[in-house]
Formats: C-alpha cells, structure tokens, sequence
C-alpha cells in the first residue's frame, strides 16, 4: 500500500536499441520482503499468475507451487539476460514464458 509502481524509462537508438535506462523497482523489495507462506485469496481465485524475473527466485518459486495447488495456470515474463539466468531453477510448473533471443539462450 506505500510502494511506488514499480517504473522504467529507456533510451533507444535509431535502430531501436536499448541504450540506457533509469528504473525504479523499490515495490519489488516490499513484495520480496513479505512474501508469506500462501497467495492472498484473490490470487488462489484468479484465471491466471503473471510472475516476471524482478521479484527473487524464492518468491517466484513459492508463488508458482501455490498457483499450481489452486490450479492457476502461471506466465513468465524473463526481464533480462541475468534475471531470466537467475530465475531458471524456480521456473517449475510455468505454462508460458517469454523471452527475447538473447534471454532464450
């Protein structure tokens, strides 16, 4: 209820490069910080768990074993190279993923 919405402004190239950006994810640390035991009850009852590489391995692993026990289906979105990297091994249970060429590999 205090955290900012989390925040990304890029600066592309002509090509449409990435070439620098300033972001502020703070909200990522309050989810990290209390991520409890089970998904609040509105979760339990969605359609679908939308997850993305920001949020700790731990959260995302927890997150997706309680989607699966409510039967929730669960995307992934992989942010980065070095977050989809750090988040393979909490990836069990994802329906969809969606990475960019150089997250794939």
């Amino acid at each position: 209820p205090d955290a900012r919405t989390g925040t990304f402004s890029g600066l592309l190239d002509g090509r449409g490069d990435l070439v620098g950006a300033v972001v502020d994810m703070g909200v990522y640390s309050a989810i990290n910080d209390n991520a409890g035991s089970t998904l609040p009850p509105a979760l339990r009852s969605s359609s679908l768990l939308i997850l993305d590489a920001n949020m700790d391995p731990s959260v995302i692993s927890q997150a997706l074993k309680q989607g699966e026990a409510a039967a929730v289906p669960s995307w992934f979105e992989t942010v980065s190279v070095p977050k989809a990297q750090r988040s393979v091994a909490a990836l069990s249970g994802i329906e969809l993923v969606k990475p960019n060429l150089a997250e794939l590999k």
